[in-house]
């Protein structure tokens, strides 16, 4: 710790007897390596001397002697002093690399400045210097609608909610000034979906649930004796997402979505297992069980609503599908069927399109 200081005030004695430093000129190079998947982005200077590498190499400075070296700076606002930003020196083979703490923003401009001079053994040298800037990633694609479900052309007049599938997550607090439905004559169905606080998203922002006002559908309520029913059986609607419902990134949609259909008769009736037919696969095959349910069931909820267990009790493992009107469940095993009985275990909660469910009706 006192041969350093020691040096540092012989060099400023030599130099201020006009004694010349070592020269070099041209040799170093300073640049910027963007990040890659294994290494962070760094700003490298190649070319200093075997000596000075080693005593860089053995140095204990603090992150403010470095920068005296090598420092990397962003402009304030309003044209003050730059900005030094914080990260870590190391010597690497025969380079020295300052890599941020934090990454380099994108867009911004930054500037790079190496001094010779301020090497532990100085040199005489000007001053290298870089300005760069990490480019912008560029923009996803604006997210647009996949789909709805229920996807049939003829749904229930007591329909109770319809779920709308998009391609990239979505912003939130805009589902009820973007989605409307109208009837045939394009006018808007006024107080069509019940307006909560909380929207309704999956965990991935990529499908939202919309509801039906249930007072406008359940017979006997006042809601539907003041304002009447939502749908009417016979008659056409559409139920139509603005495109300028922005995503999460900010971007609007590409276009508008639209989605017809017909109000078709009551669905009073709940699911019944009982009534399902089973296509039974064969023993020592790993061919698809096949469940067909007759009416559509929420396809949201068959994701997680039925369970198959070997004649031990056991999960079965597989992937399972739904068809695309959730008319049907295949489940496809990982291993080959044993011999024996299985079982199906349904979650009483499972629901119609009207909200019906194993349980109870709406």
């Amino acid at each position: 710790m006192i041969a350093r200081p020691l040096m540092i005030l012989i060099t400023a004695a030599f130099t201020a007897m006009g004694a010349r430093l070592p020269s070099r000129s041209g040799d170093y190079t300073l640049e910027y390596r963007a990040a890659t998947p294994t290494e962070k982005g760094a700003v490298i200077v190649a070319g200093i001397d075997p000596e000075n590498l080693k005593q860089l190499t053995e140095a204990e400075w603090a992150e403010s002697r470095w920068a005296e070296v090598l420092c990397v700076t962003v402009p304030r606002a309003k044209g003050g002093k730059p900005l030094p930003i914080a990260g870590t020196y190391r010597v690497q083979g025969n380079t020295v690399r300052f890599t941020p703490r934090f990454p380099i923003e994108p867009g911004i401009d930054h500037l790079a400045e190496f001094h010779p001079p301020r090497l532990p053994t100085a040199i005489e040298a000007p001053t290298e210097h870089i300005d760069f800037q990490v480019p912008e990633p560029p923009k996803p694609r604006p997210a647009s609608v996949i789909r709805m479900e229920p996807g049939g052309d003829v749904l229930p007049e007591n329909l109770l909610k319809v779920y709308i599938h998009f391609s990239a997550p979505m912003s939130r607090g805009e589902v009820y000034d973007r989605v409307r439905l109208v009837d045939a004559s394009g006018r808007t169905v006024e107080g069509a979906f019940l307006e909560i606080g909380e929207e309704l998203w999956d965990s991935t922002g990529t499908r939202i649930m919309l509801l039906f006002d249930p007072g406008r559908i359940k017979r006997g309520l006042r809601p539907r004796e003041e304002e009447g029913p939502i749908l009417e059986r016979g008659k056409l609607y559409t139920i139509k997402i603005d495109a300028r419902w922005p995503d999460a990134a900010g971007q609007p949609m590409p276009s508008d979505f639209a989605k017809s259909f017909r109000a078709g008769p009551e669905d009073l009736d709940q699911p019944d297992p009982r009534s399902w037919k089973v296509g039974a696969p064969s023993a020592s095959t790993r061919d698809p069980l096949r469940i067909t349910f007759g009416d559509p069931l929420d396809r949201a909820m068959l994701d997680r609503a039925l369970v198959l267990r070997d004649p031990s009790g056991k999960l079965v493992a597989g992937t399972a599908t739904v068809a695309a009107e959730s008319t049907a469940w295949t489940f496809s095993p990982a291993e080959p069927w044993a011999v024996g009985g299985y079982t199906l275990e349904v979650d009483p909660a499972l629901e119609d399109l009207a909200g019906n469910s194993v349980a109870r009706r709406f």
